[in-house]
């Protein structure tokens, strides 16, 4: 299928959709439409509709795969290996992350003169494409999950897992869609970084084979850097949420919506509440018990 005529049933799902919604709902839906930005109208999934329906399919699938498993599992069935598809899982994305967090430095570089306090509307369509694009890597992330399911990793499939990949698509879509520019690089270009990392970090894990549980792992194995990992993702919670009130007080709302640098705010403050208890779980707790 080419991607115009992808867009094109799209875009007739949502007109269907939009059609069946009660007269509120749709004002808000025609409203949104009516308000994003020229420099990604007619982008791939852009559509509010798309979107949310993205994300309950997304749930859905999850859904089913895991009493779907749960249900081989039962019968005594193997859960499936899948070590291929998941390198090449992680070499995409490890790749594809590096290149996102390049290129966005490189647009930033191209337009702004400071790190912080920029306007939507000072950069071009170049950062608006790779914004897109970053937006879009969120779908192929959802990946994460049906792996965990198929393998039968079900401890792993937590509220915390399913909440941030639900919730980060929505929220970059109301940020690609509404803010394609200025800082809205900054966030996108840390956490490229940081998956980087952590699908650097998949991979490694997953060609080095199995750990072996009867000694403390070492600097050279990746199982020793996993919480260093959890650890960068703390700080980029935290950078991103001092950059978040930043734009909102000093960034005017001519420049720069304030009402996305406000929900950047929330929406950091629910990651450091999540991430952090996972911590507190995960490398905390299991010590002292150990002592």
């Amino acid at each position: 299928m080419s991607l115009d005529l992808l867009k094109a049933h799209a875009a007739d799902f949502s007109t269907a959709v939009a059609a069946r919604l009660p007269e509120s709902a749709r004002n808000l839906y025609e409203q949104a439409m009516a308000n994003g930005d020229s420099r990604v109208a007619g982008f791939l999934f852009l559509d509010p509709i798309q979107c949310l329906a993205l994300i309950a399919v997304y749930l859905l699938t999850i859904a089913l795969l895991v009493s779907w498993v749960k249900g081989r599992q039962a019968a005594g069935k193997p859960d499936f290996k899948l070590t291929g598809p998941m390198l090449a899982h992680n070499v995409f994305l490890t790749g594809l992350s590096l290149y996102m967090c390049v290129e966005l430095i490189r647009q930033a570089y191209l337009n702004f003169s400071a790190p912080w306090g920029n306007g939507s509307l000072e950069s071009g369509a170049g950062m608006a494409a790779v914004l897109h694009i970053y937006y879009l890597s969120k779908i192929s992330e959802f990946l994460d999950t049906v792996f965990m399911a198929l393998r039968g990793k079900f401890n792993q499939i937590t509220f915390l897992h399913l909440y941030h990949h639900a919730s980060i698509f929505f929220v970059w879509w109301a940020v690609v869609w509404f803010a394609p520019g200025g800082d809205s690089y900054f966030s996108a270009s840390l956490n490229s970084w940081i998956h980087v990392m952590m699908y650097g970090y998949y991979l490694w894990a997953a060609a080095a084979g199995k750990r072996n549980p009867t000694r403390k792992p070492r600097w050279n194995e990746p199982w020793f850097w996993r919480k260093y990992i959890t650890r960068s993702q703390l700080l980029q919670f935290c950078i991103m949420f001092v950059q978040g009130w930043y734009v909102y007080l000093m960034v005017p709302d001519s420049l720069y919506p304030q009402w996305i640098a406000l929900m950047l705010v929330i929406y950091m403050c629910t990651m450091l509440t999540l991430f952090g208890n996972f911590y507190l779980k995960a490398y905390t707790k299991g010590k002292k018990k150990a002592q």
